[in-house]
């Protein structure tokens, strides 16, 4: 991990709220630019519940979790089916933007989002 940061092909995603970290969240770089609102194709998209699942994820507390690879509860993180532990960080609000981060825990509380998809 530290080898990914030091080179930039990873970027430690902090809450925009200052909380003490107590579980990691790790991104892309074009990932970043994206919930920064750098990227022109998805300036427009509001990230506000994007970025308070991340805040409550890396402050510590609880988030929902769905295994089964199904929306129903409508958890923060999903397991996907079908795929070797790939997960998704899924912000459902507004509902005409939903979006997805992509990614793997690679230890426990600490996730890496490698894609994006709204």
């Amino acid at each position: 991990m530290f080898q990914a940061v030091e080179t930039g092909r990873l970027v430690a995603r902090l809450p925009l709220k200052a909380v003490p970290a107590v579980r990691k969240l790790y991104v892309t770089p074009d990932v970043n630019r994206i919930l920064d609102g750098d990227d022109e194709k998805f300036k427009n998209l509001p990230m506000l519940e994007t970025e308070t699942i991340i805040g409550r994820f890396c402050a510590g507390h609880l988030v929902s979790v769905s295994l089964a690879g199904n929306s129903a509860p409508k958890p923060d993180f999903e397991k996907l089916q079908d795929l070797d532990e790939v997960w998704a960080l899924c912000a459902r609000r507004p509902k005409m933007w939903q979006v997805r981060i992509f990614g793997r825990f690679i230890s426990k509380g600490t996730f890496v989002g490698l894609g994006f998809h709204e």
